[in-house]
Order: structure tokens, then sequence, then C-alpha cells
């Protein structure tokens, strides 16, 4: 199993952990954060904030080695049941989104216009989904989903 992969079973296998029940059957109103990790004290980025205290904390108990985390780009959209919807997280990174059944989710991973990976997982309130891949300089991305209440 290759790091990558391995990665995003663990992650998406910790998230989906948390408790939550099922989202309504049809429109799914999504958040996705587009999340950079690591070990540098500061982003280059003056636009970047650091993640949600909240987050962060869940983040340090898993075996990834990032110290810091922060917020690259936030996106809210919509995707109806049995559709698709593409969403451009930054010039290198794009997501598809797949609402399978109005619990379920399916996410593609495209990252510098080449798939990167791809997720199912239900995504119920309180329940969030995370996965991602490595980049340059000993560095991640990762995209977050949760449901927008």
């Amino acid at each position: 199993m290759t790091r990558l992969r391995f990665l995003n079973t663990l992650v998406t296998i910790l998230f989906a952990l948390v408790s939550a029940t099922a989202a309504s059957a049809g429109e799914m109103k999504i958040e996705a954060q587009l999340i950079w990790g690591t070990n540098e004290d500061k982003s280059p980025d003056p636009n970047h904030k650091p993640i949600d205290p909240k987050l962060a904390k869940r983040l340090d108990r898993l075996p990834i080695k990032w110290k810091h985390y922060y917020v690259v780009t936030v996106k809210e959209f919509s995707v109806a049941q049995g559709k698709t919807n593409k969403v451009t997280m930054s010039k290198e990174c794009e997501i598809a989104v797949k609402n399978v059944d109005g619990t379920n989710v399916e996410v593609q991973l495209i990252g510098k216009g080449k798939p990167a990976g791809k997720v199912s997982q239900g995504l119920g309130k309180g329940k969030c989904l995370l996965t991602g891949g490595d980049a340059e300089n000993l560095t991640a991305w990762f995209v977050l989903l949760k449901l927008v209440e």
C-alpha cells in the first residue's frame, strides 16, 4: 500500500469514528476546506489562517507528522442527490463531490489536473471527511468536508 493511500485510509477511518446522525435525503449543503500541513511555524502566505483549535487537537491525535495546519481556502456548495459538483479549491486543487444517496458522498481529489485519490464515506451531522496527500518540501495538503447546518 502506498504511503498516500495509507494516509488517506487511516485519516478517513479515524474521522469516520466520530458519532453522527444521518443527513436528510436530497440536497447536501457542504463546506470544504483546503488545509496545508507543515512543520513551519508560519505560513509564507499571509492569507492562510491557522485551523480551528478543535480540529488541530483532533489532528494532533493522528499519526501524521506535521506540527501546524493552515486553512488555504473555504468553499460552500450544494450537491443534489445522485449528482456531482466539481469545486476548485486552489489553482492546483479541485474536488469532485458526488452525493450518492443524500447521506453518503464520494470525493475525488484532483491535484495539478491529475486524479490524486478517491474516497467514499457517510457525511452526517457532526461528521467530517478528511483526505489528502503529500506536497513539496515535506508538507501535505488535506481537504476537509462537513455538512453546513
